[in-house]
């Protein structure tokens, strides 16, 4: 449960920034500077990895920034980490010995 909860700020960050980006309620240049400081927290946060750098740079071409990129990402994060940890979980239990009496 406790690394579940690492996942909340960056799913309340990633919906932010999404709300932000679809509603146009910033002017350009502070948005373009919020997507780079949301890119580089969710990175450090859950991973340096290549669909990461796609996503902030998607997420600072104009049109399709009107999507929620970054929720859709941070949410699939989530989901590989539980799953990761669900076969972690399985891989942790061992089979009972059963003890058959010979005669």
């Amino acid at each position: 449960m406790r690394g579940e909860l690492r996942f909340l700020p960056l799913f309340a960050l990633a919906v932010l920034n999404d709300a932000v980006d679809v509603l146009g309620l910033v002017a350009q240049p502070y948005e373009t500077i919020f997507d780079i400081f949301l890119a580089a927290a969710i990175s450090l946060a859950v991973g340096l990895d290549v669909v990461s750098f796609l996503i902030a740079v998607a997420d600072l071409i104009p049109g399709l920034d009107a999507m929620p990129i970054w929720t859709l990402y941070v949410l699939y994060k989530f989901l590989e980490y539980k799953e990761r940890a669900a076969e972690a979980g399985r891989e942790g239990i061992r089979p009972r010995r059963v003890r058959v009496p010979v005669e």
